[in-house]
């Protein structure tokens, strides 16, 4: 039983881990090879407003790691589930809350993605 508890929470950070990774390595990506070296004087944002290689990148990143990040809300859910039968979590109340709010941060992320800021302004506000 510990082996398995010990699995599955290495598998999760493991799954945290690439996701961060992915997220960190395309925005570094798209940060060296923008065509706007003052991109940061405005906003974050701004690197996915290019259409060149590193706009493509940037909204990329944000759109899979969101998809991802979605996917992942599910075993968050799963996980929290199998805590409670055990007994070994008794502070979150609602995992299925917990996973939606989870899903939420994934959705809103690639909804960041897939509506540029200089097209859809009001849109990628209300996303991110």
């Amino acid at each position: 039983m510990i082996a398995t508890l010990a699995a599955s929470r290495n598998e999760t950070i493991h799954a945290v881990g690439m996701l961060m990774s992915l997220t960190v390595l395309g925005s570094l990506t798209s940060i060296l090879t923008t065509p706007d070296p003052n991109w940061w004087q405005l906003h974050f944002s701004q690197l996915g407003t290019f259409h060149v290689f590193s706009g493509y990148m940037f909204n990329g990143t944000l759109i899979e790691t969101g998809i991802l990040i979605v996917a992942f809300s599910f075993r968050v859910r799963r996980v929290l589930i199998n805590a409670r039968r055990q007994e070994r979590l008794r502070s979150v109340r609602s995992p299925r809350r917990f996973a939606i709010l989870v899903a939420s941060v994934g959705y809103h992320m690639a909804m960041v993605g897939f509506i540029p800021v200089n097209q859809q302004q009001y849109l990628h506000y209300r996303a991110a």
